[in-house]
């Protein structure tokens, strides 16, 4: 690749100076953003970084999945080992994938098997809104939030009639329909999406000329009702469906998954200063190998229950309850495991505002079968030095529970103790009017007890896994934003270093420096847009030498609206066809244009 087709994407962000001059309003909007604490609060008011990607937003990116949406925002390294369905990884500022955490409506989808999520088996249509906090979130939610959350809700709360049909497909031979109905009033609401998506994939190989195939089904339904005081709120997500993939040998192979979660929240105003919140969940995530007795399976149930006390009108404190109980067994390569564990947790979060000023704090107390108590904590602040320009400072810590795959499979040790981090943040934001707005955030990250695989020895056949490793994450991240009259342009560089302490290395498939930037274009009868990713290069393995170079992808995306009703939609992804590598010895996606006929009302 040409060093000036590289540099393309940076010298389009120089390229924004001028346009910013004639900008006329502001972007984005500033939503009301509960994730990033434990009560909803201005996006300005946050004194973590906090990224929200919106339903327009996820429409008008032309991304055909999650891991595709994500990694147009720097900070976040997202690595696929092959394409549509195969396992996908998301870094968050250096943190390892297992040290990201994810939500999908408040509820826990991390597998209790080796830790990550399912990110791969869920529908983008389907989503409402993704919030995304960088950095410690355990003292808000517990294990796994060293690098920071991932919040995913879905459709749910109407007030009218809405439906939408949808067909689709591309290359691949990939398909895909989608069905929609929800109604409802001021004390009841209801709605259903179903959604299906079957494609023939590509090699995911590179020493395999083979196809995976992959087919997904996917229910999302909600049932809300008004109460005195407050609401119930009764929801299913699930996500069943087939993966093909190459195995060590080259050899076809496929396995079945099933992701389900139920959920019951409850909300009450007890009284004018009180109020309730509770929400029961239970959360199954299953694997099945159609070749062999292997399996996996994480089944969790889980309460929180958190009140709200206004103190005055300046200080709210909340306090609550977190109960979990979680099984999960396995059987991979002949090893085998039946494991259960319970935790329990208490937590207070206290928010203080006076004026110009505002701090958070948040603690929490765990106590986990497996590893015993743990306590956790952030604290926040931000200061608005005028009406359009705020500093922000974080300082928090983190945790990761090792997993059942860590401490009884292929290697594992029982006696492993949890991950840990601390994390500093300080930020400047700025809102520029008519230029836009703009943020610089400077983050240390350290990491320790990481756990790492030790090789076999006369004493442990099998190898052992220790908490020996250590991490160090430094950096930088610079964003900006503006719209003028229909365009919307929004740019993200991240320069960090992410450094292995015990060997002094960059740290595997995170790089160094990265940089997003997106145009939109929209009008009254629809949209057009382009959006670039330009990441350097990094290690693929600490077990190898191999460098997975940089490289720069381009999509883009079009609609237009045929009628009232009916709109067409299209998506280039690798606009350019660029070969590009995100994990050494699997491919990644080519040139593939994707379109959607949409029926809504």
């Amino acid at each position: 690749m040409s060093l000036r087709f590289r540099l393309f994407p940076f010298l389009f962000l120089f390229g924004l100076v001028p346009l910013a001059a004639r900008a006329k309003t502001l972007y984005p909007l500033n939503p009301i953003v509960v994730t990033a604490t434990r009560t909803p609060l201005p996006l300005d008011a946050i004194p973590q970084p906090t990224i929200v990607i919106t339903r327009k937003q996820i429409r008008q990116s032309g991304a055909t999945t999650v891991p595709g949406l994500l990694r147009f925002y720097a900070g976040l390294d997202v690595a696929t080992t092959g394409g549509p369905g195969q396992p996908a990884s998301i870094f968050i500022r250096g943190a390892n994938s297992a040290q990201t955490l994810v939500l999908i409506n408040g509820v826990k989808v991390n597998g209790g098997n080796i830790g990550e999520p399912p990110l791969q088996n869920l529908m983008l249509g389907d989503i409402r809104r993704i919030v995304i906090v960088e950095g410690p979130t355990a003292a808000l939610y517990g294990s796994d939030g060293i690098g920071g959350v991932i919040d995913i809700i879905t459709r749910g709360g109407t007030h009218r009639l809405h439906a939408h049909v949808s067909v689709g497909g591309g290359r691949y031979r990939t398909t895909d329909e989608s069905a929609g109905l929800a109604d409802g009033n001021a004390t009841v609401q209801g709605g259903v999406d179903v959604s299906h998506e079957q494609t023939d994939g590509f090699p995911p190989q590179t020493a395999s000329p083979l196809s995976a195939g992959f087919t997904n089904t996917t229910l999302n339904a909600f049932l809300r009702f008004r109460i005195p005081g407050g609401h119930l709120e009764l929801r299913q997500w699930q996500s069943t469906g087939q993966s093909d993939y190459v195995d060590f040998n080259l050899e076809p192979a496929s396995e079945d998954y099933n992701d389900r979660i139920l959920s019951l929240a409850a909300t009450d105003r007890l009284t004018s200063r009180w109020s309730s919140e509770l929400l029961l969940s239970r959360y199954e995530n299953a694997l099945d190998q159609n070749a062999g007795p292997d399996f996996a399976l994480t089944r969790r149930y889980a309460a929180d229950w958190q009140n709200n006390f206004i103190l005055s009108g300046t200080d709210l404190v909340t306090a609550g309850l977190s109960l979990e109980d979680e099984r999960t067994a396995s059987l991979v390569y002949g090893t085998a495991y039946d494991a259960h564990t319970w935790s329990r947790a208490v937590y207070a979060e206290n928010d203080w505002h006076w004026r110009r000023y505002r701090l958070l704090f948040t603690l929490r107390h765990s106590d986990n079968e497996s590893f015993g108590a743990h306590n956790e904590w952030n604290l926040g602040g931000t200061v608005f030095l005028t009406p359009s320009s705020r500093i922000t400072a974080s300082w928090g810590s983190g945790f990761r529970a090792p997993s059942a795959e860590d401490r009884f499979g292929f290697g594992g040790n029982p006696n492993l103790a949890p991950e840990s981090s601390h994390e500093v943040d300080l930020g400047f934001h700025q809102e520029m009017g008519r230029f836009g707005h703009g943020s610089i955030d400077l983050f240390e990250d350290t990491i320790t007890n990481l756990i790492v695989y030790l090789g076999p020895t006369a004493q442990y056949p099998e190898g052992i896994n220790e908490n020996i490793d250590q991490a160090r994450i430094r950096g930088i991240d610079l964003t900006y934003g503006v719209g003028f009259g229909p365009w919307r342009i929004r740019a993200e560089a991240v320069l960090q270093d992410p450094q292995d302490l015990a060997t002094g290395q960059q740290l595997a498939r995170r790089a160094k420096r990265s940089l997003t930037t997106a145009l939109h274009y929209a009008w009254s009868g629809g949209y057009a847009g382009l959006e670039w990713l330009a990441s350097g290069p990094r290690p693929d393995s600490p077990y190898t030498t191999t460098i997975d170079p940089g490289y720069v992808v381009t999509d883009a995306v079009a609609g237009i609206d045929l009628s009232r009703h009916w709109s067409l939609e299209g998506s280039l992804v690798n606009l350019f066809n660029v070969r590009y590598t995100e994990v050494a010895g699997y491919n990644t996606e080519g040139r593939a244009l994707f379109f959607h006929i949409l029926w809504h009302y």
